[in-house]
């Protein structure tokens, strides 16, 4: 079975939200949580959409990344059914300088996995890299 898997390395995330409004924790959450509401009713394109106004890449890069991912998500969409919901899994830290958010993507017949990595150079949070694959597993505790 072919796994798929998107990595992408970004710097920025938002729906409403500009880069340079990024300054808490709390409002990466919020743009994470806006964007993935986009994913669950919306299209990919949307959702990449939802990305692009604090996304420090060119234009052409963003499209290319678009046209990539939503080639993907129409054969995840075939093999796996429709997206039911999006729900938050958790977020971690490392001091003020990484955050990661992840959430579930729950289809009719399993989940993906995302992951967003955020970077705080200065004072503001860049999304640095985003991953959406079906490696679930690493979601459980292993004590």
């Amino acid at each position: 079975m072919k796994k798929l898997c998107i990595i992408f390395i970004v710097l920025g995330l938002c729906v409403s939200v500009q880069a340079s409004e990024l300054k808490k924790e709390s409002h990466v959450e919020d743009a994470v949580e806006a964007s993935m509401e986009i994913l669950k009713k919306g299209t990919i394109a949307e959702f990449i959409e939802s990305l692009r106004p604090i996304w420090n890449k060119p234009g052409a890069e963003i499209d290319a990344i678009k046209k990539q991912i939503s080639n993907q998500r129409i054969e995840a969409h075939k093999r796996f059914g429709a997206t039911l919901d999006v729900q938050y899994i958790n977020l971690e830290n490392v001091e003020d300088i990484l955050i990661r958010i992840q959430y579930i993507e729950k289809f009719e017949k399993t989940a993906m996995r995302w992951t967003f990595i955020f970077y705080r150079p200065d004072e503001t949070w860049y999304l640095n890299s985003f991953i959406w694959d079906q490696n679930i597993d690493v979601l459980f505790n292993n004590d």
